[in-house]
């Protein structure tokens, strides 16, 4: 299900698709940690350290916080922020604080860092299509080419009255980073079963190879921002290049088909539910 968030700020989102209200807006994601003597056996609360921490960074709040790792020897957490904006300001308030704690005979250090966004790098999709065996780089959907986006808000991609989230709106979104060459929004096929409430997958195939790598660049480290006069909302997608061959002609082939088949028998069993229907109301007038 799609989970929203508010977009207190607006001043530094970046245009998308302005015309669909569409922006991206940056946050930043920090790593923190507490520093233990990894000889005390005394249980620390997690629970009481996270507490201290929001405390330090008021009025600034985090948008997600949670334990990533515990040891004798550290507490870590993953926390995010909102707006990046802030980011600096929360780093001066956490770093290098020092908590006093029962059972520790000396001050918990803390330290907290920028962590970078979980997000595929240039080298990352280089590296990947030159060293897999099974992809030839000739090909469409065999290269660098392919980005596939998780968690988008269907109701940002469906046209009014509409039932299905347009590949139309998909393509419009896209097409300021440079030619679309083709898109899938599985969402939108009903041959497929889609699970999921509120959210899709997309993938977007670009041309070349400049308008995949300037999409990419540009979707990093931001969270996807629909924002109007009476609403400003962030959804957090998941963005990734593809590796499946998703967008090839194969694929693409054997989905049309399939696709094909599903209408035909859809239409057929329409076309039966109609006769029956039509030889039911020629019975009853018949028995009057």
């Amino acid at each position: 299900q799609a989970i929203f968030e508010t977009v207190a700020d607006q001043s530094d989102t970046i245009p998308l698709c302005p015309r669909l209200n569409l922006f991206l807006k940056p946050f930043a994601r920090i790593l923190i940690t507490v520093q233990l003597d990894g000889k005390s056996k005394t249980t620390i609360s997690n629970w009481q350290i996270m507490e201290r921490l929001k405390e330090w960074i008021d009025p600034d709040k985090f948008s997600h916080l949670c334990v990533a790792k515990t040891s004798s020897e550290l507490i870590r957490f993953d926390a995010e922020l909102a707006d990046r904006s802030r980011l600096s300001t929360v780093l001066s308030r956490l770093c290098d604080r020092r908590i006093k704690f029962p059972g520790f005979s000396h001050l918990l250090t803390v330290r907290a860092i920028e962590s970078k966004p979980d997000f595929p790098t240039r080298h990352n999709w280089d590296s990947y299509f030159r060293d897999s065996k099974d992809m030839n780089e000739l090909k469409p959907g065999e290269r660098p080419d392919t980005v596939h986006i998780e968690n988008l808000p269907v109701e940002w991609l469906t046209e009014p009255g509409e039932k299905y989230p347009s590949e139309n709106i998909l393509k419009k979104i896209f097409s300021g980073f440079g030619e679309v060459a083709r898109v899938d929004l599985p969402a939108a096929d009903p041959s497929r079963v889609i699970h999921g409430v509120g959210i899709c997958d997309a993938y977007i195939q670009f041309r070349d190879y400049s308008a995949f790598a300037k999409a990419m660049d540009t979707l990093r480290g931001n969270k996807l921002a629909f924002i109007t006069d009476t609403k400003a909302l962030t959804a957090n997608i998941k963005v990734d290049f593809d590796k499946t061959k998703h967008m090839t002609l194969n694929a693409i082939t054997k989905r049309h088909e399939r696709r094909d088949r599903f209408l035909m028998r859809k239409k057929v069993m329409e076309e039966t539910e109609r006769l029956e229907k039509v030889k039911e109301l020629k019975k009853r007038e018949e028995e009057k």
